[in-house]
């Protein structure tokens, strides 16, 4: 059988998808960041998840601005 590579898959072995993964990573860490400390007694827990749902939607879209056609 033809491994991932020989049918042009991306693998964790390119460095591109190496340097996807580092981005989502600090996109993720900068949102928790903010969320933390919106942790607060008393808060709401929707209002918390969803406001970590904008910001996470507000950081990728500062990285990836093409839309994909279905």
């Amino acid at each position: 059988m033809a491994d991932r590579e020989e049918l042009g898959e991306p693998t964790i072995a390119q460095d591109l998808v190496v340097t996807k993964y580092k981005m989502a990573g600090e996109m993720v860490n900068r949102v928790l960041n903010q969320l933390v400390e919106k942790c607060k007694p008393g808060t709401c827990v929707t209002s918390i998840c969803e406001t970590g749902d904008q910001l996470l939607f507000e950081e990728i879209g500062k990285v990836f601005k093409k839309e994909k056609k279905k």
